[in-house]
């Protein structure tokens, strides 16, 4: 008769892991019956709220794995160009870091730039930009859509020093102004995320050659005598180590600029696959919606 209990007990506790075995299945399948539904009628399913984007994971992992991949190329447009009309104007700039102020579900991609050089000007009038991003060891190509914003000095101010026409001087400042009262930094930060302090931090965590830069002459102005290079600066201490470099430092601080690029769309290509992968990722605003993402043809 124990026995039989026994053997009783285990067959009801069986039935009972079965019958929530299969209503876990059922679920399952209602899920997928459902992906595939939204899947046919081009809906795509939403990212987990607050979760980082798999697209963001990808060049994480790219540059753990190769630090020399930190570089991107990155389009702005340019009005009234050589080309005539409005053309794209391209350069190669240094990864700085991801920002996450708002959630980590929207990161900003940070560089940064000297206040003088054309891309300020261009940006100040048309925000939006596209990068291109090689991560070889990966074997991935990245191509990232949004708008780009430029958080400059609150005090820029152009030195007397700069050999450039008054014209030139003119527009720089003017662009200058426009960035400063048009940087959405609520909208990128949040509240109370502290924009100049960021800007210092970087000064500061640059190398001695590189603020040494952001010192010399207006970037791209005619140079007519190759050795007045040799009479700037090659190097320069960080803001709170000025000693007798103290005006160099502050000019170099003033020129110096945060760039933030705000993604809306990112084209994911995984060339190591065959056949390869292609996947878009977006958000249908700048605002706070989560990144949905959809299969392409590569």
């Amino acid at each position: 008769m124990e026995g039989l209990s026994r053997i009783n007990a285990a067959l009801s506790t069986t039935t009972i892991w079965y019958m929530h075995a299969g209503q876990r299945l059922a679920t399952l399948a209602s899920h997928f019956k459902t992906a595939r539904k939204l899947n046919q009628q081009g809906i795509h399913l939403m990212a987990t709220e607050g979760a980082v984007p798999r697209w963001q994971r990808v060049i994480d992992e790219a540059l753990q794995g190769d630090q020399n991949a930190n570089v991107y190329q990155y389009a702005t447009l340019e009005s009234n160009s050589v080309l005539g009309g409005t053309s794209p104007r391209v350069r190669t700039v240094v990864h700085r870091a991801f920002l996450t102020p708002r959630s980590p579900a929207h990161p900003i991609l940070l560089t940064t730039t000297d206040v003088r050089t054309s891309k300020a000007t261009q940006l100040a009038e048309n925000t939006h930009v596209e990068l291109a991003w090689l991560l070889p060891k990966a074997q991935a190509q990245i191509r990232i859509l949004g708008n780009a914003y430029i958080h400059p000095s609150p005090d820029f101010l152009l030195n007397g020093a700069d050999s450039i026409s008054g014209e030139e001087k003119r527009t720089i400042e003017n662009a200058v102004a426009k960035l400063q009262s048009a940087f959405p930094a609520k909208e990128l930060g949040g509240e109370g995320f502290d924009w100049e302090k960021e800007r210092i931090e970087r000064f500061d965590a640059a190398g001695g050659h590189m603020r040494a830069s952001w010192a010399r002459p207006v970037p791209g102005s005619r140079l007519i005598d190759p050795g007045d290079a040799k009479e700037s600066p090659e190097t320069l201490p960080k803001s709170d180590e000025t000693g007798d470099k103290k005006e160099l430092v502050a000019t170099a601080l003033k020129n110096f600029a945060l760039v933030i690029i705000d993604p809306l769309e990112v084209d994911y290509v995984e060339v190591g696959v065959m056949p390869n992968r292609r996947t878009r990722f977006f958000r249908e605003s700048a605002g706070e919606g989560g990144w949905k993402e959809e299969a392409l043809v590569p």
